[in-house]
């Protein structure tokens, strides 16, 4: 809408298509109330997507982002940008690069899942910055930060990872083109032109490198709840169904065999299993269909009363047929080591209600198995 693209019947066809098939596919299997449901539980938005944003750092990133802009940009007379003063042009432009080396700095320390709130607030800040002195003037700068800002947002509503971190690259670029467009737009002489040009050169290809190996630095060092590439050296192919080609850590591989080691004592005296509350990438390409409705069962997906007893439910239907595998540790931090399932009532309720109603038959090291 933003770019007027909603006027081409193709486009308006292309964005609502997907929803389409989304609907048609849980009509096809039966699951449009049950889907409804689920979805219509989730009504975090305003925590995630709202409060998450009030603390000091998207402050600092909004002030930063205003400087910033004023600085590079002076309006005249008729709305376009100065081009009188070095001075001004040479601290803006600075304060981007340092926020781009700081950027690269946190990649390398793990810091960048805060900091990229600071890049946030200064896109807001140049964005509040064009809005309130250039205007249509900015349109196209304004209508672009807007997009890259929405598309930041979006990737940050998550309850596990509350960060617009996954956005931290179109962030950086959108503030490196304003900086870049900025400099070569500058008046110079025809000397000071050539010295720009090879500064910009030297600049974009040592920024190349810098860039570069941060990314790889993070892709093998700090990867999401797992140790660093090099101590990857499980396969997962014959224990996760699935699995194949992927590595893990040791601990994780001790713990998915032990998972497969309680189905097979379930298996054995010919029951059906079912698994609570993680380990939901089990079922994706599983023997046996999952016999409850939901395959992660906790309190961000159980959050509702009749959500939990549909699940309750579902484990008293056919109790005669079935057995429930309780995990004993918290799979979140087995990179870290072997850490028992945290005993918390609210969060893994489903748990509880197991442990409560129903009697211990069988354990392995890592799982319970109850009836």
């Amino acid at each position: 809408m933003l770019f007027g693209d909603w006027r081409n019947y193709r486009n308006i066809i292309a964005a609502v298509l997907p929803g389409i098939l989304y609907i048609a596919m849980l009509g096809l299997f039966g699951g449009i109330s049950d889907g409804m449901q689920q979805l219509l539980s989730q009504t975090g938005i305003l925590d995630a997507g709202v409060r998450a944003y009030f603390h000091r750092r998207m402050l600092l990133g909004v002030l930063i982002g205003i400087t910033v802009t004023s600085l590079m940009y002076s309006k005249s007379q008729y709305g376009y940008p100065r081009t009188d003063n070095p001075v001004r042009l040479f601290v803006g432009c600075t304060l981007v690069a340092a926020m781009f080396i700081l950027a690269t700095v946190s990649l390398f320390t793990g810091g960048i899942f805060l900091f990229s709130y600071v890049l946030f607030g200064i896109v807001i800040g140049v964005l509040i910055y064009f809005v309130l002195e250039c205007g249509h003037k900015r349109s196209r700068e304004i209508k672009t930060g807007m997009v890259v800002g929405l598309l930041a947002w979006c990737v940050s509503l998550s309850i596990g990872y509350n960060t617009p971190v996954l956005g931290s690259g179109i962030l950086l670029v959108f503030l490196f083109a304003l900086l870049h467009e900025r400099l070569v737009s500058f008046s110079l002489t025809h000397f000071e032109e050539k010295l720009k040009s090879r500064w910009l050169s030297a600049v974009g290809v040592l920024s190349a490198i810098i860039v570069i190996s941060a990314f790889h630095h993070v892709r093998t060092h700090q990867i999401y709840l797992d140790r660093p590439a090099s101590e990857l050296t499980a396969q997962l192919g014959d224990i996760l169904p699935g699995g194949r080609l992927i590595r893990t850590n040791s601990n994780t591989l001790a713990f998915l065999s032990d998972l497969d080691l309680a189905i097979d004592k379930v298996v054995d005296r010919g029951f059906e299993y079912a698994i609570i509350p993680d380990v939901a990438a089990h079922w994706a390409v599983s023997k046996q269909k999952n016999p409850l409705p939901i395959d992660w069962a906790q309190e961000i997906e159980l959050n509702k009363p009749e959500l939990f007893r549909r699940v309750s439910q579902a484990i008293e239907a056919r109790r005669h047929e079935k057995m429930v595998i309780v995990q004993k540790l918290d799979p979140t931090a087995l990179q870290r080591g072997f850490f028992p399932l945290m005993e918390d009532k609210s969060f893994h309720a489903i748990v509880a209600y197991v442990k409560a109603n129903l009697q211990v038959v069988e354990d392995t090291k890592f799982f319970e198995i109850y009836r």
